[in-house]
């Protein structure tokens, strides 16, 4: 590993669907019964540091206001054909985004936590999904493709429509 390659960051998330009992779904449009329902899959993912993320970064240590993430996005571009590169923008092909929930801070690692409710909830709509990725800065918001991308991940899961999702989103120091 050379000097021009030496990573500073890793990461890494876990994306937990749940089958949702009919009860809780009104509930979740306010952030209630996050956990309700059996897990029905989880899976970890690697993913890549794109290099707008990581200027952001820089300038954000630099003093400006930047470097730092406020939405996370998922979508169905095909990463097969197209898989996640530094020099990514945006997401292939974006179908939803919400707000991170918690954002926490242990020793040198960020761990940031974001919840979709069920469709019928405001989430999502049921369907394939093969990447995510994670947004910030001034011009971020509810808008698909708005922002500074931080990552990228290639992503398989299937989103049945009773079916909510948690991701935990790990960000190491080395």
């Amino acid at each position: 590993m050379t000097k021009d390659n030496f990573p500073i960051f890793k990461g890494r998330a876990e994306v937990v669907i749940r089958d949702v009992p009919f009860w809780a779904i009104p509930f979740q449009r306010f952030g209630l019964f996050k956990k309700a329902g059996k897990i029905v899959s989880r899976k970890i993912y690697k993913n890549v540091f794109v290099n707008a993320g990581k200027a952001s970064l820089l300038n954000g240590l630099g003093g400006a206001n930047s470097g730092y993430i406020t939405w996370l996005s998922v979508g169905n571009g095909n990463t097969v054909g197209t898989p996640p590169a530094a020099t990514d923008t945006q997401l292939l092909a974006e179908i939803y985004r919400n707000e991170i929930g918690v954002a926490n801070v242990v020793g040198l690692t960020l761990t940031i936590s974001t919840f979709f409710p069920t469709a019928a909830g405001g989430g999502p709509p049921a369907g394939a999904y093969t990447e995510l990725g994670f947004f910030g800065d001034a011009t971020a918001s509810v808008t698909p493709n708005s922002g500074t991308m931080f990552t990228h991940l290639a992503i398989t899961e299937t989103i049945a429509s009773g079916q909510s999702v948690t991701i935990n989103y790990d960000i190491i120091a080395l």
